[in-house]
C-alpha cells in the first residue's frame, strides 16, 4: 500500500461564535469549528489514504518554523480564509496567519501551485485581503458558516483530485531542477553539464541519489577511467561538483560517488551519489553539478543510416515530475575565415532542432538502444527548440527548451550543416584542441 498522502490545513483558531452576517451570538459558528469541520471531512474523504497535518494554535501572528517545516513535509495545502475583522469600508478582513501560511505554500509548491495549493473564502470577506497565493481574480469556492455541507462536494472533488497523483516517498528528496547543457564541438565531440537541485522532504543526516551515465550510439567509456582524467578537449572524463547541501558548508561535506555495473549494451552506467554525515532539515535544498565529455558524439552524414538523425536528449529517470526541466543545446559556430556561417541545417525550414517526448524513462537492456531511440513509436512531436540568441557568444549559438513538472524523456535531432570530422578542418582542430590542452 502506498504512503497515506499529507495534506497540510490551514485555519483560523479563534473560539468567537458568529452568525453567518458577523454577528456574535452563541449559537453561531467559531473559526476554530469551521477549521474543524473542514479537517473531519477531508479525513473522511480520504480514509486510511490521507493525512491532515494542521498548525498549533498560535500565540502571535508570525509564521513559525514548525509550521514551515508542516509545509515543507506535505504534498499540498488547504487554506480556510473566515471573517476575521470587519473593516468599514472594504468589507471583512481574514485571517493573517492563514495569509502567512498560504504565502509559504505557494513558495514551496512554486510552479505546482495550481496543482497543490487550494483555498475556501468565506461569504463577506474581501478577496482582495487573502494575499500574493491567492489574487483577487482567482477563482476560490466561497462557503457560508451556517451552511457548511454545501462544500462537501466542492470539498469531495479536490481531496479526490489531490489522492489521485502519485506522489514521491517523504523520505525522497523532491526534484526541483534538472539543467542540462551539451556543448556540440565541430569535431563531433560532446561536452555536457547537467545541474540538479533537490528539496529536503524530511529531517535526515544522509543524502542519497542514483544516477545514471547514458548514450545511445556507442559503449561509454569506463568511468572510473573518466572520474581519473583531467578536463580537456581531446579526453573523455567525468567530475562533480557539491553547489549547495543545505545550511552547511560545502568545502566541509565529504560526497561519494559509487559506480555499480554498466548495462549489458554498455551504454548505461548506473551510479550513486551520497552524501553522509550532514544535517538537512525540510525545505533545504541539495545542489550539485555533473560534467564530462566524449568524442565520436555526433557523426558525419554519411555514416548515420537512413532513419538516424544526430541527436541529443535528457530524461528525468525514475524519481517522477521534475519541476523545471532545461534542456540548451550550443553548436560550435561553423567559421570560414571571419564568416560565421549557420551551424545547423534546420529542418523542413523551421527555427530550431525539432523536439520529440517519450514517457519512457529507461534505455532497454538488451536491443540496441540506437533503433529505440530513433524508432520507438512512444515519441510524439514537441514542436522546435526555442532559438537563445542572450546565451549565444561569438562561438556558439544556442537552442533551449523548458518543462514544468515534467517526467520521461526529450530528445531533440537535427542535421549539420557540415559534416563532423570534415577532414578540410581536421588539422585546424586537432591544434585548437591542443590549444585547450596546454
Amino acid at each position: 500500500m502506498s504512503r497515506p498522502v499529507q495534506i497540510f490545513l490551514a485555519h483560523c483558531f479563534e473560539p468567537y461564535q458568529l452568525t453567518a452576517d458577523g454577528v456574535p451570538d452563541e449559537k453561531g459558528v467559531s473559526n476554530r469549528e469551521i477549521g474543524e469541520w473542514f479537517r473531519k471531512e477531508i479525513e473522511r474523504l480520504g480514509g486510511q489514504r490521507v493525512t491532515v497535518v494542521t498548525p498549533s494554535d498560535p500565540l502571535t501572528e508570525s509564521i513559525s518554523e514548525a509550521v514551515k517545516r508542516s509545509i515543507e513535509e506535505s504534498d499540498a495545502a488547504i487554506c480556510i480564509f473566515p471573517k476575521r475583522v470587519r473593516c468599514p469600508y472594504q468589507g471583512w478582513t481574514t485571517s493573517q496567519y492563514v495569509v502567512s501560511e498560504s504565502a509559504y505554500a505557494a513558495c514551496r509548491f512554486r510552479l505546482q501551485a495550481n496543482r497543490k495549493l487550494f483555498g475556501f473564502v468565506e461569504d463577506g470577506v474581501n478577496r482582495a485581503n487573502l494575499g500574493v497565493a491567492f489574487p483577487s481574480d482567482k477563482a476560490v469556492p466561497m462557503f457560508r458558516r451556517d451552511r457548511l455541507d454545501d462544500m462537501r462536494g466542492k470539498l469531495a472533488e479536490l481531496v479526490h483530485g489531490i489522492l489521485s497523483r502519485d506522489y514521491p516517498a517523504i523520505d525522497k528528496p523532491e526534484p526541483i531542477l534538472l539543467n542540462k547543457s551539451v556543448l556540440v564541438r565541430r569535431n563531433g565531440w560532446a561536452l555536457i553539464e547537467t545541474l540538479h537541485r533537490f528539496r529536503v522532504r524530511r529531517e535526515t543526516t544522509r543524502f542519497h541519489m542514483p544516477h545514471t551515465l547514458w548514450r545511445v550510439r556507442e559503449r561509454l567509456p569506463e568511468m572510473s577511467q573518466m572520474l581519473e582524467t583531467c578536463p580537456s578537449g581531446s579526453r573523455d572524463y567525468f567530475k562533480f561538483v557539491l553547489r549547495a547541501c543545505g545550511a552547511g558548508d560545502v568545502r566541509a561535506v565529504q560526497p561519494k560517488i559509487t559506480i555499480d555495473s554498466r548495462a549489458e549494451h554498455g551504454k548505461e552506467i548506473p551510479f550513486s551519489l551520497d552524501i553522509n554525515n550532514v544535517t538537512l532539515k525540510p525545505g533545504d535544498e541539495v545542489e550539485y553539478q555533473f560534467a564530462w565529455s566524449y568524442g565520436n558524439a555526433f557523426l558525419p552524414t554519411d555514416e548515420l543510416e537512413d532513419w538516424e538523425k544526430n541527436s541529443v536528449g535528457i530524461r528525468t529517470g525514475s524519481r517522477g515530475p521534475v519541476r523545471e526541466v532545461i534542456l540548451t543545446v550550443l553548436f560550435e559556430r561553423n567559421w570560414q575565415g571571419s564568416e560565421c556561417a549557420p551551424c545547423i541545417e534546420q529542418e523542413n525550414g523551421h527555427p530550431g532542432p525539432k523536439i520529440e517526448i517519450s514517457n519512457e524513462t529507461s534505455l532497454p537492456g538488451r536491443i540496441d538502444p540506437v533503433k529505440f531511440w530513433h524508432q520507438d513509436d512512444g515519441w510524439q512531436p514537441a514542436g522546435f527548440m526555442e532559438r537563445r540568441q542572450d546565451l549565444e557568444t561569438v562561438l556558439v549559438e544556442a537552442y533551449q527548451c523548458r518543462r514544468e513538472n515534467f517526467a520521461g524523456v526529450i530528445k531533440t535531432t537535427w542535421q549539420p550543416t557540415f559534416n563532423y570530422h570534415d577532414s578540410n578542418r581536421r588539422v585546424a582542430l586537432v591544434v585548437e584542441d591542443k590549444n585547450l590542452v596546454d
